[in-house]
């Protein structure tokens, strides 16, 4: 388009001092004048904004060249942005779909998501285990598959072991569901609803409401996560949301302390 604009054959606007006037981003438009001089696109590796910025210029101009180099540096942009998404971490629960899920479903804004294994169920079940384990840890994920061949958990907010016992516990803190583990995933986010004690953080294994109890007696009764995340699987809250049954024995657990940059 550029070499049209100057062919002679089309009139040019021009300022009051006899220059082309070209009715566009000025910031921008200097690194297209950049890649028409030396056939390099100049713009550091993470900017993707600008990147998005002269990606337009490149299709308003019909510059292919220039295209090919913005949409080369954008594919390089989106794998960087999906390696510093991703969950690092070791499940023989969690399958790469729940994991993609998992990661949905956390905040938004984290990236470098570690999650180091503090406790599994093959190091013991008891509760006294659970606590001496998780004590002082925050946040932390449980993730538990159930005779149900459910796949379910929590993303803990709160830092556990603190005394004082029933506490509404932070917002941030949610159950999942990702259904049978047999069967197509179905995610499930269940939110805290803003009322109700949410977790007791000081003894008897792990207790979130009665919505999920773990590391005790095993069941799940909608309490206090009772809100539908609406970005996931739709459904009709009740007993079985969760696990499949309301009362029902983990086959395998696993505790991650979570940690993000």
């Amino acid at each position: 388009m550029l070499a049209a604009m100057f062919s002679g054959r089309h009139p040019i606007t021009r300022d009051l001092a006899g220059n082309a006037f070209i009715d566009r981003n000025g910031a921008t438009f200097s690194h297209v004048l950049d890649f028409l001089h030396t056939g390099k696109l100049f713009v550091a590796k993470d900017d993707e904004v600008l990147v998005r910025r002269i990606l337009e210029e490149a299709e308003y101009f019909q510059i292919d060249g220039l295209e090919h180099a913005c949409k080369k540096q954008m594919k390089q942009l989106e794998k960087q942005s999906t390696f510093l998404n991703e969950l690092d971490m070791q499940s023989t629960i969690l399958s790469a779909p729940m994991k993609k899920s998992l990661r949905k479903m956390l905040p938004g804004g984290w990236r470098n998501i570690k999650c180091h294994t503090i406790l599994t169920s093959a190091a013991g079940t008891e509760a006294a285990q659970f606590d001496n384990t998780v004590k002082g840890v925050g946040p932390f994920l449980i993730v538990i598959r159930a005779n149900t061949n459910f796949v379910f958990g929590a993303y803990v907010a709160d830092t556990f072991g603190a005394p004082g016992g029933w506490i509404p516990g932070s917002l941030e803190t949610f159950l999942f569901s990702f259904g049978d583990c047999n069967a197509a995933i179905h995610p499930v986010k269940l939110c805290h609803s803003g009322s109700g004690n949410g977790i007791h953080i000081s003894s008897c294994g792990l207790h979130l409401g009665t919505d999920l109890v773990a590391f005790c007696s095993h069941r799940s009764t909608p309490q206090v996560y009772t809100t539908v995340d609406p970005l996931f699987s739709s459904v009709t809250l009740n007993d079985t949301t969760l696990a499949g049954r309301g009362e029902w024995q983990p086959l395998f657990t696993e505790v991650f302390a979570v940690s993000h940059s």
